[in-house]
């Protein structure tokens, strides 16, 4: 990674990263050898530098994200993404690393996938973003991968569109404000869903369940 090497060279910053130099270069080399992006990885590196962090700190930051540069190079292959990432690689990968970095298991990424019948990108990342926020607003702890299939299934086959794939977010974060936990909105979302019903549906559940004021 000619990068790399460039960044020792000019960022000041490099010289306290001396020691990890090498370990670094195999990683990158691995990294070229398997035709997987850079951009990621230095970003990784100059984050890491920027904070001061410790020299092993870094080094296991780096390998850390070419692990899930190489678990996202799957999820794209098994996702019948290679067309799709060939000219935006940069992007794709960075977009999948963050679900990985979230708490989304490779498997869920995958599997949730094949759901979106027929195949459209822009659909499945709109997919993938929801799941990403469901994670994020009722904690890693709060749902296993089970049910976030469960709830990606269900939001992959409702037939909602981009827009409202992203409006399910916004419903999910008014159902924890709302004092609903995890299971419940799973629940309540997957029956809406699979009955026909929407986003006015949900919001209606919601609304049904808030603690009077």
């Amino acid at each position: 990674m000619g990068e790399l090497a460039a960044w020792y060279r000019e960022d000041p910053r490099a010289g306290r990263y001396t020691e990890i130099r090498s370990a670094l270069e195999a990683a990158a080399g691995r990294a070229d050898a398997l035709g997987l992006p850079s951009a990621p990885l230095l970003t990784k590196l100059k984050e890491g530098a920027s904070k001061r962090a410790a020299p092993d700190r870094l080094a296991r930051a780096f390998e850390l994200e070419l692990e899930r540069l190489i678990s996202a190079s799957r999820v794209i292959l098994d996702s019948g993404l290679s067309g799709y990432a060939e000219s935006r690689s940069d992007a794709v990968y960075g977009w999948i690393v963050l679900y990985l970095a979230g708490g989304v298991t490779e498997e869920t990424l995958t599997a949730l996938a094949a759901a979106i019948d027929p195949p459209d990108p822009g659909r499945l990342f709109a997919l993938w973003d929801f799941i990403l926020d469901a994670v994020s607003i009722y904690s890693l702890d709060s749902l296993d991968d089970e049910s976030l299939l469960l709830l990606g299934t269900a939001a992959a086959s409702s037939g909602l569109p981009e827009k409202g794939l992203a409006s399910l977010s916004s419903l999910f974060l008014k159902g924890r404000v709302a004092g609903i936990d995890a299971g419940e909105m799973i629940a309540i979302t997957v029956r809406t869903l699979g009955s026909g019903g929407g986003i006015i549906g949900i919001d209606r559940e919601i609304e049904r369940r808030r603690p009077p004021r």
